[in-house]
C-alpha cells in the first residue's frame, strides 16, 4: 500500500510537471511511479504466491487424512480377514466357522465402503488432472475388487492377503508421495511455485514421478518372482495363476510406459 501511495505521489508530480509544460521534470517521477508500482506487484505477487501455497497445503493435508483413513480401515480389513484364516488353519475340519463367516461379510460390506471413497477421489476435480494419482487409484481399486469378491466367497488365504496387501501398499505409496510434496512445498514457503503467477500444481511432476517409480519398482520385482515361480510350478492351477499375474504385469508396464510419456510432456 504504501509503494501505490508513493507512486501515486510521484504521479501527481509528474502530472504536475506536465500541467506546467516542464515535460523534462515529468519523466523522473514517472520513472519511480512505475519502479514503485513494480515493487507494489512483487510484494502482492509474493502474498498470492504465498497464499496459494497455505491453500494447497491444507489441500494436500486433507487428501493426505482421507488416504490414510482409508488405509486404515483397509488394514482393519485385512487383519481381520486373516484372524479368520488363521482359525479356519487351525480347526480340525479346516473350514471356517459361522463366526468367521459372518466376520468376512462384515468385511465384505467396509470393502465396498472403502472402495466408494476411492472412486470419489478419483473424482475429485482438484486430483482428476493428475494423471498417475488417478491411475494409481485405480490400481488401489482393482485389489480392492479382488478382496471383495474373495471376501464374498470366504475364500481366505494367500490370494486374498495379497490383494489387501496389494491395496495397502499402493495407498502407502500414494500418502508418501503427498507427505513428501506437502513438506517440500512448506519448506519452500511459497516462493514463486506456480511458475509465471500461476497456482502450484498440488501434484507436481516430481511428486508424480515418485509415484511412477515404485510402481515401476514393483514391477520389476514382481517380474522376478513370477518368473522364478514359474520355473518351478508343477500343478496347472498354480500355473495358470503366475500366466494371470504375468499378464496383468504386462498390462502395468504398458500403463507406465504412457503415463511416463505424460508427465515428460508436462515438464517440456
Amino acid at each position: 500500500a504504501v509503494d501505490i501511495r508513493d507512486a501515486a505521489s510521484q504521479m501527481g508530480t509528474a502530472a504536475g510537471a506536465l500541467y506546467g509544460n516542464k515535460q523534462p521534470g515529468s519523466i523522473a517521477p514517472e520513472e519511480k511511479s512505475i519502479a514503485l508500482l513494480n515493487d507494489a506487484l512483487k510484494k502482492l505477487q509474493a502474498l498470492k504466491d504465498k497464499v496459494d501455497n497455505q491453500l494447497k497445503n491444507k489441500a494436500l493435508a486433507e487428501y493426505i487424512k482421507q488416504y490414510k483413513a482409508i488405509r486404515a480401515d483397509q488394514q482393519a480389513i485385512k487383519k481381520a480377514a486373516d484372524g479368520v484364516e488363521t482359525k479356519r488353519a487351525a480347526a480340525v475340519d479346516h473350514q471356517i466357522d459361522r463366526f468367521g463367516l459372518i466376520e468376512l461379510a462384515k468385511q465384505g460390506t467396509t470393502q465396498a465402503n472403502l472402495m466408494d471413497q476411492v472412486t470419489s477421489l478419483s473424482s475429485d476435480a482438484q486430483l482428476k488432472p493428475y494423471d498417475v494419482v488417478i491411475w494409481m487409484n485405480g490400481i488401489v481399486d482393482e485389489s480392492m475388487t479382488e478382496s471383495r469378491e474373495l471376501l464374498s466367497k470366504a475364500q481366505t488365504g494367500k490370494r486374498m492377503a495379497s490383494a489387501q496387501q496389494n491395496a495397502i501398499d499402493r495407498l502407502t505409496d500414494i500418502i508418501n508421495a503427498l507427505t513428501a510434496e506437502q513438506k517440500r512445498s512448506e519448506f519452500q514457503g511459497g516462493g514463486g511455485g506456480g511458475g509465471g503467477g500461476g497456482k502450484p500444481p498440488l501434484v507436481p511432476p516430481l511428486a508424480q514421478l515418485m509415484l511412477l517409480k515404485s510402481m515401476q519398482v514393483l514391477v520389476n520385482n514382481q517380474t522376478v518372482a513370477v518368473a522364478g515361480e514359474l520355473k518351478g510350478t508343477t500343478t496347472a492351477a498354480d500355473q495358470a495363476d503366475l500366466q494371470r499375474q504375468a499378464s496383468t504385469l504386462t498390462r502395468r508396464q504398458n500403463e507406465i510406459r504412457v503415463i511416463a510419456a505424460k508427465i515428460a510432456k508436462q515438464m517440456q
